[in-house]
C-alpha cells in the first residue's frame, strides 16, 4: 500500500476482513504509486523525482535494490516486461524489461 509521506506499507490480506501488517518501507520519500510484478515492486516517487525497487521476497523486509533518478513518475505499472512510468512532466515512458 503506498502511503505518500509515510512510505509502504507490507500487508497480509489472506483473510480480508482482516489485513494484517507485515512490513514496511519508508526512506523519507513519498510513495505516490507502487506496482507489485513478481517479487519486485517498483515505486513511484514524484516529489524526490524517484522511481524505486524495492525487493519484496521476504514482505517483512522489503530492501530498495535500484532507484532511477529524475523521471518525476507519479504512477507506474508492468505488464508483458514493459514498465509503463506516467511522469509529471514528460509524459508516459516505456521501458522493456531485462
Amino acid at each position: 500500500v503506498s502511503g505518500h509521506r509515510y512510505g509502504l506499507s507490507v500487508l497480509d490480506v489472506s483473510a480480508p476482513s482482516r489485513p494484517l501488517l507485515v512490513g514496511a518501507f519508508n526512506d523519507g520519500g513519498e510513495a505516490n504509486n507502487s506496482h507489485v510484478s513478481g517479487q519486485t515492486l517498483y515505486v513511484a516517487d514524484a516529489d524526490s523525482s524517484i522511481l524505486e525497487v524495492i525487493d519484496v521476497r521476504d514482505p517483512r523486509k522489503p530492501e530498495k535494490v535500484r532507484e532511477y533518478k529524475g523521471c518525476r513518475p507519479h504512477a507506474v505499472i508492468v505488464r508483458d516486461d514493459i514498465l509503463y512510468i506516467a511522469t509529471t512532466a514528460r509524459g508516459l515512458h516505456l521501458l522493456k524489461m531485462r
